[in-house]
C-alpha cells in the first residue's frame, strides 16, 4: 500500500481476511482531507458512524463503484457526491474488487463565506441538509478535470514537511471552488434524471473524464456498463450532443492543455492523456487549437 501513501498525512491501516484497507488523514482549520484506499478479497459489510456535523463531506469517487443492492449506484467511479459516510455505506456490501475515495470535509462556517460567490448552492437549505445523516437532498456533479487535476496534485504529494501541507491547501481551496463552479451550474439535487439510463450515461461520462490516460473504446465501454454499442453511440449523442470519440479527444485535448499549463512536459503530458506516440498527440493538439503543444507552452511563458 506504500504506493498510496501520503508523507504528510496521518495513516491507519486495518488487515484482514477481507482484504486491507489504508485510510489517510490530514487536518487543518477549515477543512481536513481524507484519503480511503480498500483493496477487498471478499465481500465487506460496512457499519459507519456518523461523523462531525460541523463539516460537509465532499466525497469523490476515484476508482470502483459502490452500487446499491437492485437500486443506482451509491456512488460512482468520477462523482463527486455530498452525503454523509454513513448514509453512503452503512449496513451497504462492498463487493471484492479495488476503491479509491478521495474526501474533503468542509467547515460549515467556510462556506458561508462562500454564500456571495455561489448564491445558487451555498444557501440556508444546502448548509443545513448537505452531509446529514438524514439529509432528504443528495447534491452531485461529474468532477470536472480541473477538480480531477487538483486531487491528483494531493495525493502525488512527496514532501512531509510545511511546503508539502502548503501545497495541499493550495490545492484543496481550488478543488473546493472547482467543485462549487460544478454545482452552481445546475447540477445539483442528485442529478434529477427521469430514468435509469439517463443515469448510465453520466456514468459513463464520468468514467471517461476520470480515465483519460487509458484506451477507451466504445466495446469496451458497453461491456463495462452493460450497453448494446449501438444504443451507447445513439443515447450518448442525444444526451451530450457529441459523438462518443468526439467527446474523449475534446477531453484528452482539454486535459493536456491543462497540464501544460501546469508546467508539465510534452512528453510527459502525451503519455498522461493516453497517447504512446507523442507526434500523435502533437497531431491531435494541433487539430484542436491550431497550435503544437510546444507553441502552446511556449506562448504562456512569454504571457508570464
Amino acid at each position: 500500500m506504500k504506493e498510496y501513501e501520503i508523507p504528510v498525512a496521518t495513516a491507519t491501516t486495518i488487515k484482514g481476511d477481507f482484504g486491507v484497507i489504508l485510510t489517510q488523514q490530514v487536518t487543518f482549520d477549515h477543512f481536513t482531507v481524507l484519503y480511503h484506499v480498500l483493496h477487498l478479497k471478499e465481500e465487506l459489510k460496512f457499519r459507519v458512524l456518523d461523523g462531525n456535523a460541523a463539516y460537509i463531506p465532499f466525497l469523490f469517487g476515484l476508482k470502483g463503484t459502490i452500487n446499491q443492492q437492485l437500486k443506482e449506484p451509491c456512488l460512482f467511479e468520477g462523482e463527486c457526491k455530498l452525503v454523509s459516510m454513513p448514509l453512503l455505506l452503512s449496513g451497504k456490501a462492498l463487493t471484492p474488487g479495488e476503491y479509491h475515495l478521495f474526501q474533503l470535509n468542509v467547515g460549515r462556517e467556510y462556506l458561508t463565506e462562500l454564500k456571495s460567490s455561489y448564491p445558487n448552492v451555498v444557501n440556508d437549505p444546502f448548509l443545513n441538509e448537505a452531509g446529514n445523516y438524514e439529509c432528504a437532498q443528495t447534491y452531485s456533479t461529474v468532477t470536472p478535470l480541473k477538480a480531477l487535476l487538483r486531487i491528483r496534485a494531493i495525493l502525488s504529494c512527496k514532501d512531509p514537511g510545511a511546503a508539502g501541507r502548503m501545497h495541499i491547501i493550495y490545492s484543496a481551496n481550488q478543488l473546493l471552488i472547482h467543485i462549487m463552479e460544478g454545482l452552481a451550474g445546475k447540477k445539483i439535487n442528485g442529478f434529477q434524471l427521469s430514468g435509469k439510463d439517463k443515469r448510465a450515461l453520466v456514468e459513463v461520462k464520468a468514467y471517461i473524464i476520470n480515465n483519460l490516460g487509458q484506451k477507451i473504446t466504445i466495446s469496451g465501454l458497453g461491456k463495462k456498463f452493460g450497453m448494446a454499442d449501438t444504443n451507447l453511440k445513439m443515447n450518448f449523442k442525444t444526451m451530450f450532443h457529441s459523438t462518443i470519440h468526439n467527446f474523449v479527444i475534446g477531453s484528452k485535448m482539454e486535459l493536456a492543455k491543462l497540464l501544460l499549463e501546469e508546467g508539465e512536459d510534452v512528453n510527459q503530458v502525451a503519455e498522461k492523456v493516453g497517447y504512446p506516440e507523442t507526434t500523435n498527440f502533437i497531431r491531435a493538439f494541433k487539430k484542436k487549437f491550431g497550435v503544437t503543444p510546444a507553441a502552446y507552452k511556449s506562448s504562456l511563458a512569454y504571457r508570464n
